[in-house]
């Protein structure tokens, strides 16, 4: 056969070896670009992941290993990762329909969403954690006993790295509460005003002689109610800048309201003088209840010392619409996310296993292991110290 005969037979061969080192480029280009983090964190839907991420050890570290979006998210075999492109090729659809375009709306499908990959990396094991992390390659020598035994335990059970470590990139979905429970949370009891004889002493002390301004139909009705959020600003007058806040919990007596505006007074206590800024608690030598971050305003009467603590009769502003007369709904929320955050890893300690000053010790390390969100760390605190042993309720 000629040469040129043979150039015309091979061309065939040498156009398919070009065309498929072309595609290979293309494909690993197009691998690199779409499995980047600038391209994961590109659609705004992905804001919310993207910050909570930028907070973890993922992100920054003392070591400089950064695990992007694509080492724990996309498959490393080559099928597997096809699969997973393809099928991952449905969110689109769902930015084109504004699934989640709103903050409100990616909360109301966190849980599935994280459902779904809790699945996935469950039945390969966990395989994106491993290429990063092998127990081979963990120095036990260099691991506390607590350390050995909550790493290798687990995967003698059958268990893998996704049982115990959903927290470790983005902020724990809150699971769907039950039906009652929702029920419960969205229609509080009205509030029953206390009894003259378990009225804070500051209710006495710094009502007005006027009678309170008719309520709205939102804030609650005179007597004894408490903060249900986590972190709420107070303020000296209805309009006044906020000179602190209150933790959820925060027992109060209604005085009357002003607007959207509740007119509140507790007694509540102070390390050191009634003079200072600082923490206050519910009782000497009990659960932190919120901050003060300047001096009680003038009309805060101190009154009895007792144990380094003075009691205060704070009189204060909050919205109407962060108080409840009762707090069973929302302990019972904040008892279901406990168990769905905890009960994975180890059995869960009851809230009677501590007094109230050793919870926060406690839950320092346990929120930062399950990365749980300020809001929620704040929430399980408070449930825990007042459902805790030797706990007083005010």
């Amino acid at each position: 056969m000629s040469s040129k005969k043979l150039l015309v037979a091979a061309l065939p061969v040498l156009a398919g070896v070009v065309i498929g080192l072309a595609i290979w480029g293309a494909w690993g280009v197009t691998n690199v670009v779409i499995s980047s983090n600038s391209f994961c964190l590109s659609c705004h839907e992905m804001a919310t992941n993207g910050e909570e991420y930028s907070h973890t050890i993922h992100y920054a570290n003392r070591s400089g290993v950064r695990a992007d979006c694509a080492d724990c998210h996309i498959p490393k075999p080559f099928v597997e990762r096809v699969v997973h492109m393809v099928v991952a090729s449905r969110d689109v659809f769902g930015h084109v329909m504004g699934t989640i375009d709103t903050p409100e709306k990616f909360e109301a499908h966190r849980y599935a969403m994280a459902q779904r990959v809790w699945a996935e990396m469950s039945a390969n094991r966990s395989e994106s954690c491993r290429s990063c992390h092998s127990l081979d390659a963990m120095d036990q020598s260099k691991q506390s006993a607590e350390a050995i035994k909550t790493m290798h335990a687990p995967e003698a059970a059958d268990k893998t790295c996704i049982d115990c470590h959903r927290g470790i990139a983005h902020h724990l979905p809150r699971p769907p509460r039950p039906a009652a429970k929702a029920a419960a949370v969205s229609s509080p009891a009205p509030a029953t005003p206390a009894p003259a004889a378990s009225a804070p002493a500051s209710a006495s002390a710094s009502a007005p002689a006027a009678a309170p301004a008719p309520a709205p139909a939102s804030a609650p009705a005179a007597g004894t109610v408490f903060v249900s959020k986590p972190f709420v600003p107070i303020t000296a007058t209805a309009s006044g800048a906020a000179m602190g806040q209150l933790y959820v919990s925060a027992p109060l007596h209604v005085l009357g309201t002003e607007g959207a505006q509740s007119h509140v007074a507790a007694t509540l206590w102070m390390k050191g003088g009634a003079d200072s800024s600082g923490p206050l608690f519910d009782a000497p030598d009990g659960i932190e209840v919120g901050r003060l971050e300047n001096a009680p305003p003038a009309n805060a009467k101190p009154g009895e010392s007792r144990n380094g603590y003075t009691a205060v009769a704070l009189d204060t502003f909050i919205a109407s619409d962060m108080l409840v007369p009762d707090l069973a709904p929302v302990w019972a929320d904040v008892e279901q996310n406990y168990e769905f955050t905890c009960a994975a890893c180890h059995e869960l300690h009851a809230p009677a296993d501590l007094k109230p000053e050793a919870w926060p010790a406690e839950m320092s390390t346990m929120a930062k292991s399950a990365n749980l969100s300020p809001e929620d760390a704040m929430l399980t605190l408070k449930w825990l110290q007042t459902q805790s042993r030797d706990h007083a309720a005010p």
